[in-house]
């Protein structure tokens, strides 16, 4: 009888979140992005998603994708991560420095 209650209870829990689906949006080329690999995403406190790709950084507010390169001083293309410190900084992670 045991046995039963557990598969009920898994169940209830895997139909309770199976209902509960976050909203998954994809991003890629031809969306505006600089290429298809990206390795990290994250959220600002302003709501601008930040990609770290293996192109540089590229900043999304909603509609626009602006990209930081070398051009702007970013020190290599493959960019592994950005994190935003308590001051509202972002900063960018990647091999070189």
């Amino acid at each position: 009888m045991k046995h039963y209650w557990v598969l009920f209870l898994i169940l209830v829990v895997k139909w309770g979140v199976a209902n509960d689906h976050p909203f998954i949006r994809h991003y890629g080329i031809s969306d505006g992005l600089l290429t298809n690999t990206v390795y990290h995403v994250s959220q600002d406190r302003d709501g601008f998603l930040w990609f770290s790709t293996d192109a540089g950084v590229i900043k999304y507010n909603g509609s626009i994708y602006r990209d930081f390169r070398k051009k702007d001083g970013i020190t290599d293309k493959n960019i592994l991560r950005t994190q935003e410190d308590t001051f509202g900084r972002t900063w960018i992670f990647s091999f070189n420095v």
